[in-house]
């Protein structure tokens, strides 16, 4: 059964409670008590997706609907989802009311090797994107595993700023997939932490029970360290994340409870929870920040020669 919409203005108080300044101009519902929208309500959800979008980017489209659920503003349905909340986000990218760049989309591929128009413009762009590898002198390993790839563009600025690998398993991972990432953290052969990022569902949980045994497997003369960062049951807790009914299969013998996507997590606080995850992987701070300092001076000692190589 459908619980009763709260009003847009309602819904935005909840997210962000600087908004009206403590207090919310009054709205009527709906005659019907939540059905068809008028167009006032739809204006005033576009509001909403609006300052949820600038907020929260990168981030998913299911992302800003599960806080638009948590807001009250729509109903937890697919239908709300795709036909309410992803129609209104395509319709304002075209209308250049949100950015192109605010949506994390890596569910399509784009494969090309880089080209340049000139040897000035490769050291250019060689010298922007420089740096040291910041692992390499730190006595453990580190990566971050997603079980679904939608969130990938959610957490990339993070982990590419730590310099840490993003492994996208796709649910249940192929056996050739997880050998390859196994072997590559035997070659390295220091203590490896693995953070995990999944649905609290029946089939997260096994894949991630999956990707744990083979990679231990794979690599017995290696310490691997497998932390289920999120979802976990402490967070659903604590940042009272919508659930949605348990898919009852031959997975979900001994689960108990509703399930969670991972999407549910808004981004920021799923960037957070993942930097934090990261900061305390760094063991020797002293040596990581010595080392972002010689790679700040030789990304500069690039970018002059490529000014003298332009030059001469």
């Amino acid at each position: 059964m459908k619980t009763e919409r709260a009003t847009i203005n309602e819904a935005i108080a909840r997210l962000f409670p600087d908004v009206f300044g403590g207090s919310v101009p009054s709205y009527t519902r709906p005659s019907d008590g939540g059905g068809r929208r008028t167009e006032e309500d739809v204006e005033r959800l576009r509001c909403l997706i609006e300052r949820i979008r600038g907020e929260q980017w990168p981030t998913t489209c299911r992302s800003v609907f599960y806080q638009c659920v948590s807001a009250g503003a729509v109903d937890k349905t697919e239908s709300e989802c795709s036909s309410t909340v992803g129609r209104l986000l395509r319709e304002m990218r075209r209308s250049e009311r949100i950015p192109y760049g605010w949506r994390s989309d890596s569910t399509r591929l784009n494969l090309h090797n880089p080209s340049f128009s000139s040897v000035k413009a490769a050291l250019e762009i060689s010298a922007s994107t420089y740096r040291r590898m910041f692992w390499t002198d730190q006595p453990n390993y580190v990566e971050v595993w997603s079980e679904k790839d939608t969130i990938s563009g959610t957490i990339f600025p993070v982990t590419n700023d730590y310099d840490i690998p993003l492994m996208i398993a796709r649910g249940f991972s192929s056996l050739t997939f997880l050998h390859n990432a196994a072997q590559y953290i035997a070659e390295i052969g220091k203590p490896t932490t693995i953070l995990h990022l999944g649905d609290h569902d029946p089939s997260g949980r096994i894949a991630a029970n999956k990707i744990e045994e083979d990679l231990k497997g794979f690599a017995p003369n290696v310490p691997i360290a497998f932390v289920r960062l999120a979802v976990t049951p402490e967070q659903i807790r604590e940042l009272e994340l919508p659930t949605r009914p348990t898919k009852m299969s031959k997975h979900s013998e001994g689960f108990v409870g509703e399930s969670v996507e991972v999407d549910a997590i808004p981004a920021t606080e799923l960037r957070r929870i993942v930097r934090d995850a990261i900061e305390n992987e760094i063991h020797d701070k002293a040596g990581w920040n010595t080392l972002a300092e010689i790679s700040e001076q030789e990304r500069q000692q690039m970018e002059a020669f490529a000014a003298q190589f332009h030059a001469a």
